[in-house]
């Protein structure tokens, strides 16, 4: 998909509330939280590194405007549309070709032998779920209006992310819940509209209602929690940082230095990060913004830390260019992956969900406002936010009643 044009990206943000109209500072405001002023040793950047990468010539500054770094450019590249196109025939996992038939011997065969697409789960990852996914579907599918490939389909690649990215236990109980669900459907699904994440989310919740019911409705006794994803330490992300910018190769540490600072810098998912192109960096007199493109077209203010990271890495190239490994016709699902599996070793680990969630938890740490902070997500359903606030601290007494009682606008 082509990435949107400026104005529309801004109107997905930048439209002010009714309530917004009494404040008209508001909207900078909440542009300053996100993008914080948080130093370089709070992101546990290395003091001294090596950025043979960044040439000084084409460095810029925050205060410089971006069309000054970037190359004229008159058409917009067809293959993103193409791809945008076949996620949309593709869906989640692959074709299933038996199970679609009310006979109870295919559909039973059909679960046996189902194997995902390794697009969207490999080999490795299918083998610890297999039994579970298989077990789940066979219990639930002939309580169900879907057919068990749907199902199956479906319940594999959010088997997945719950028990690898997540790191929930195989259990029912455990993950058919709907905050998991909402979390999953909101945030994990990519390269789909927003109505086929819907239809998958649906799935989900009808199988929930099979075979964990009483997490649809109130129960007496408290349910297993959902432990969420912790945000990486200072300590890991030093780590993190210090493997980017030690890469051997110059353009593999600078794409390196992308991917994690569009993560903990701005949030971005893995995906996000492979489609960004140069002219979704905008830089202006305030910082850094990202534009994000397809299913969650939005802006993202750039954590001041890592602006300079953006500036260097768009010098030079063409506005349609990728940020992330630039000289690609194409992006795809597992750009970001391929490139995390071949080049990180050594007891690192880098995972885009969690930098992601770093950044989250770090700005709801800061005080942003949660509508704040659900915006630059792109997301809409609350629950999807609710598994983070349990790494956000209380306020203290003395903090919780100042802002309770501070007043805006008098009431009377």
């Amino acid at each position: 998909m082509t990435p949107p044009d400026t104005a529309r990206a801004v109107a997905i943000v930048d439209t002010p509330t009714v309530n917004d109209r009494s404040r008209p500072g508001r909207l900078s405001i909440t542009r300053t939280a996100l993008r914080g002023d948080t130093t370089g040793e709070a992101l546990s950047l290395p003091a001294h590194v090596d950025t043979a990468w960044q040439r000084p010539e084409r460095a810029g500054t925050v205060g410089a405007s971006v069309t000054s770094a970037l190359k004229p450019c008159t058409a917009s590249p067809s293959t993103a549309d193409a791809a945008g196109v076949a996620s949309k025939s593709k869906g989640v996992g692959a074709p299933l070709h038996p199970g679609d038939s009310d006979s109870g011997s295919d559909v039973s065969d059909a679960i046996d032998t189902y194997k995902p697409s390794p697009r969207r789960v490999t080999e490795e990852d299918w083998e610890p779920i297999a039994a579970f996914v298989r077990e789940a579907v066979r219990d639930a599918q002939p309580r169900t209006r879907y057919t068990a490939r749907n199902l199956l389909a479906t319940f594999s690649v959010y088997a997945d992310w719950c028990y690898r990215v997540c790191g929930e236990e195989l259990d029912r109980a455990a993950i058919l819940q709907p905050a998991l669900i909402a979390e999953w459907a909101d945030l994990a699904i990519e390269d789909v509209e927003r109505t086929t994440a819907g239809n998958y989310r649906s799935r989900l919740l009808r199988i929930m209602e099979v075979l964990n019911p009483g997490a649809a409705r109130p129960r007496m006794v408290a349910l297993p929690s959902s432990k969420g994803i912790d945000p990486y330490t200072g300590e890991e992300l030093y780590k993190i940082w210090s493997w980017a910018y030690g890469l051997v190769k110059p353009r593999n540490s600078r794409d390196a230095i992308v991917l994690v600072a569009a993560c903990v810098g701005a949030g971005l998912t893995g995906t996000e990060v492979a489609h960004l192109r140069a002219r979704d960096v905008q830089v202006d007199d305030d910082g850094v913004m990202l534009l994000t493109s397809g299913a969650r077209p939005r802006i993202v203010p750039v954590l001041a830390s890592v602006e300079q990271i953006f500036i260097d890495a768009v010098a030079g190239l063409e506005p349609y260019d990728f940020v992330f490994r630039p000289g690609r016709d194409d992006a795809y699902k597992n750009t970001v992956s391929m490139f995390v599996h071949k080049y990180v070793h050594g007891g690192v680990e880098v995972k885009t969900q969690r930098l992601r969630a770093t950044w989250v938890i770090g700005r709801l740490r800061e005080g942003v406002p949660i509508q704040a902070v659900m915006k630059a997500m792109g997301i809409e359903d609350f629950s999807a936010i609710t598994r983070f606030l349990r790494n956000v601290p209380d306020l203290d007494v003395a903090e919780f009643r100042a802002r309770l009682r501070a007043e805006s606008e008098h009431v009377r």
